[in-house]
């Protein structure tokens, strides 16, 4: 995530499908010498410094609050989707539970504790 910040590239859908764990060359690798790879850079896009994106895009169990709610965005956005993901390692479940995408922007827009500031 640091390269892709530096980079001033935005994923834009992160989930648990497009982190990649990968163990090199080894059979039997110990865990610090495995990997995460991120993958599908299909919704991926350059920022410059300053400048905000607004496409609704990604996979929206893992969409930050400002995402689905339709709401300019930076890379920040990211961070927020790797936040549900851990989660839901951690847990097995995802963090904020919806049937629609409709319905998360609903909780969202109802615990507004959780939009940006």
């Amino acid at each position: 995530m640091k390269a892709l910040n530096g980079k001033g590239i935005v994923h834009r859908d992160l989930k648990p499908q497009n982190i990649l764990l990968c163990q090199g060359s080894k059979p039997n690798p110990q865990p610090s010498e495995m990997k995460l790879k991120i993958a599908d850079f299909g919704f991926a896009r350059f920022l410059q410094d300053g400048v905000m994106a607004a496409t609704l895009c990604g996979s929206p169990m893992y969409m930050a609050p400002e995402v689905i709610m339709s709401l300019q965005y930076d890379a920040k956005a990211d961070l927020w989707s790797i936040g549900t993901i851990v989660f839901q390692c951690l847990t097995g479940k995802a963090p904020f539970q919806a049937q629609t995408p409709q319905q998360l922007k609903q909780f969202y827009e109802k615990h507004s504790e959780l939009k940006p500031s």
